[in-house]
């Protein structure tokens, strides 16, 4: 026997019950400061998997069994211009017919990389893949993002849109407070064992000295060289990123007498990183500087 109150009770019940929760966009970026991006504007809107990880090297990296099986559910990879894409991108989006690809360095100008000369019948050098590294740049990216995640999830267009604008606010404070703090050595050189640093260099008025070039170790007669520039120059400071080996921009420093700094291009904590990395310059340039630690 039907009870006559039933429906209405179930229609009550139902009413009291939470509104599903809509499951977060699957979300794949290339390298971990692109993830810092996204998480500003979706916040827990999305998941967000990143293909290089901390120990990878965003030029030779190769994307694991798992990796690309993770691949599978993502909805829209943001690619920012890095050597391995290249090499992966066909064969990624080849059997994802869901995957929609954004370039976040697409519209962005590109610096060509110190020491790359043109090749016979091009005018262009190899160009410089790291444009996260200046925050104006970075900011650019903004609103890319948050426009691909509204064509994705259009309930929260404007929640996207209105967290792009408030990260390109930040974004573009941070660099304010960068300038700010390296004003003082504007003009100076920094050495760096894999050239990650220019358009940083760039931004705050720096000139980047690279050991090597193409990916390869510098052989004698390059460290030589280096090494004479370097001393030219006046150089205090090697940079190097722990996704490279130490041993040539030890040697480097010890011939120039510098110091050897740990600054790494693909920090998951992208605005801290920058502050810190910024820190460690402006001590190493200033005149009468001690080992910044």
């Amino acid at each position: 026997m039907t009870h006559p109150f039933a429906p209405g009770l179930a229609a009550a019940l139902l009413s009291l019950a939470p509104a599903a929760t809509a499951a977060p966009l699957q979300v794949a970026v290339s390298i971990l400061p692109e993830q810092w991006l996204v998480e500003q504007i979706a916040g827990q809107r999305a998941d967000v998997l990143v293909l290089v990880g901390p120990a990878d090297n965003e030029a030779t990296y190769s994307p694991s069994p798992a990796k690309l099986a993770a691949l599978d559910g993502a909805r829209v990879w943001f690619t920012i211009g890095v050597p391995f894409e290249a090499n992966w991108q066909r064969r990624i989006v080849r059997d994802r017919p869901q995957l929609t690809v954004v370039d976040l360095s697409a519209q962005l100008p590109k610096r060509d990389v110190e020491g790359h000369r043109a090749h016979e019948g091009h005018t262009d050098g190899v160009k410089d893949p790291h444009v996260w590294t200046d925050p104006r740049l970075a900011a650019r990216m903004a609103p890319v993002i948050a426009a691909a995640l509204a064509r994705l999830d259009p309930p929260h267009a404007q929640a996207y849109a209105a967290a792009a604008d408030e990260l390109v606010a930040r974004l573009s404070a941070l660099h304010e407070e960068l300038a700010g703090r390296l004003a003082p050595v504007a003009g100076r050189t920094f050495i760096v064992f894999h050239p990650s640093w220019g358009y940083f260099a760039d931004a705050y008025r720096l000139e980047q000295l690279p050991i090597e070039l193409g990916g390869r170790e510098p052989g004698p007669r390059t460290l030589a060289g280096v090494i004479e520039r370097a001393r030219d120059a006046g150089a205090r400071a090697v940079f190097v990123q722990p996704q490279f080996g130490r041993r040539s921009a030890e040697a480097v420093a010890e011939a120039i007498g510098a110091v050897v700094i740990e600054a790494d291009p693909l920090s998951p904590d992208y605005a801290e990183n920058l502050r810190r990395v910024a820190a460690q310059m402006a001590a190493a340039l200033a005149d009468g500087a001690a080992d910044p630690g």
